[in-house]
């Protein structure tokens, strides 16, 4: 796992997308502690903030919160799915994410 994911950071550095998602998807399905996971599942994500298309990101994050449903800072990754929701047309989505944010506190509000 660890050395996929250091082929996705050189592959990332160099500005090479597929190959580097390609080893950080190797990396988790090899992962051994659930640490290792979320970093891996985030450097996914982020990766695909930067080249993927909003399907690809939407569906990563969505993901991640599955898996991780007691992630300490899971109000980011719902800021980060709902202008994704909104823009992939996701109503329903964009509701539940709003109600997980006013769950995890009424500071997490974000406006329509």
């Amino acid at each position: 796992a660890v050395l996929h994911e250091k082929l996705g950071d050189l592959y990332l550095a160099r500005g090479e997308f597929a190959p580097s998602i390609e080893n950080y998807r190797k990396a988790v399905r090899a992962a051994t502690s659930p640490q290792q996971r979320v970093r891996l599942l985030l450097a996914v994500s982020r990766t695909l903030e930067l080249f993927g298309s909003p399907e690809e990101v939407y569906d990563a994050y969505r993901d991640f919160v599955k898996a991780f449903p007691e992630y300490p800072d899971l109000a980011a990754i719902y800021r980060k799915l709902m202008p994704l929701a909104d823009q992939l047309k996701k109503a329903a989505d964009r509701e539940l994410f709003q109600r997980e944010l006013d769950r995890l506190g009424s500071s997490n509000r974000v406006k329509s």
